[in-house]
């Protein structure tokens, strides 16, 4: 696919996007989506073939490029499965560039039967965006940061291994935030056990006959009893880093549910999390039409992929006020008592 063939892809794909009320943008070689609850995909095409020796490269350039947004990678040759899982444990998301064809063309298929039109979008309207290609002068290092592995099985790994997520909030922070919010700086770092899983599920809108594919990470708090805890997951976030070697002076919650619960938890939480009311908005020549459309999951096709056991960091700060847990990751007060 030449520089030219990148550029028409793009501007179909924003045309299709914004047709769903999204905005979208070109830069620096990525296709910039955004949707209306504020969520981004980053998108770019292959340049070097996908392997496991350019994937920080392209992990690199998407940091970059979009931290905050999740990555998808266009190939243009046909990427196995098994790579396609090494790249999804690094936050990258491979993609065929027949799958986004067929795609195009469904999506295409369903706007028109539905009696909608490319109106004041259609593709010979704007001048395309300049794609500017950026040159990757960086260099692998295999050296550098040699004890983390950035959420990805590197050669030799097995999956389902035990893995410690990278702290980035330092204690000096913590104790500062605790002075300011519990007048104390008595500061713990502690790790909580997450069992994580891969999910996709075929996601319907109501009205709509073909569904789209919901795609993603969920974590389910390890450390909780089965019997009782009730919404113990939660939608697992790019970007981390994680070590197999538990960081000095840190404290270690037990393990006390099974992969077999934590699998049978994470669906239940996909149930709920997926099922929920969509805002489409329709722009006619004379009036905007805003429609509220409820989206729910069909439970049958829901499908995880056990990844392994990560333990979250997390700070415990105590003062005379009383105590917060601290996110190690965000930083975020996540309670106070």
């Amino acid at each position: 696919m030449d520089e030219k063939m990148v550029e028409g892809l793009f501007r179909v794909l924003k045309v299709l996007h914004t047709l769903e009320g999204g905005e979208a943008e070109v830069a620096d070689g990525f296709l910039l989506l955004t949707y209306p609850d504020g969520s981004t995909i980053a998108l770019t095409v292959e340049e070097d073939e996908v392997s496991r020796i350019t994937l920080p490269v392209y992990h690199r350039r998407f940091q970059k490029a979009a931290p905050e947004a999740k990555w998808v990678l266009l190939c243009r040759s046909r990427v196995d499965e098994r790579l396609k899982q090494f790249a999804s444990l690094r936050g990258i998301k491979l993609v065929g560039l027949d799958e986004i064809y067929r795609d195009i063309g469904e999506k295409v298929v369903e706007v028109l039967s539905a009696g909608r039109t490319f109106g004041d979008l259609a593709l010979v309207e704007s001048p395309p965006d300049e794609v500017v290609v950026e040159e990757i002068e960086e260099e692998i290092d295999g050296e550098e940061d040699a004890d983390i592995i950035p959420i990805f099985v590197e050669e030799g790994e097995e999956m389902g291994t035990e893995k410690y997520v990278k702290c980035r909030v330092g204690e000096g922070e913590v104790k500062l935030l605790g002075s300011r919010e519990v007048g104390g700086t008595r500061a713990k770092l502690i790790y909580v056990p997450f069992h994580v899983f891969e999910y996709s599920a075929e996601v319907y809108t109501e009205g709509e006959i073909l569904p789209r594919t919901a795609r993603g990470y969920v974590g389910v708090n390890a450390s909780l009893d089965p019997e009782r805890a009730e919404d113990v997951a939660q939608e697992w976030k790019y970007g981390m880093e994680a070590t197999s070697t538990r960081p000095p002076k840190s404290e270690v919650l037990k393990t006390r549910m099974e992969v077999e619960d934590a699998e049978k938890k994470a669906k239940e939480h996909l149930l709920r999390a997926l099922a929920r009311e969509k805002e489409i908005t329709r722009e006619t020549k004379e009036v905007v039409i805003i429609e509220r459309k409820r989206e729910y999951p069909e439970e049958r096709s829901i499908r995880l992929n056990y990844v392994g056991l990560y333990h979250l960091p997390l700070w415990r700060v105590s003062g005379r006020k009383g105590t917060i847990l601290v996110d190690g990751i965000t930083g975020e007060v996540l309670t106070r008592r």
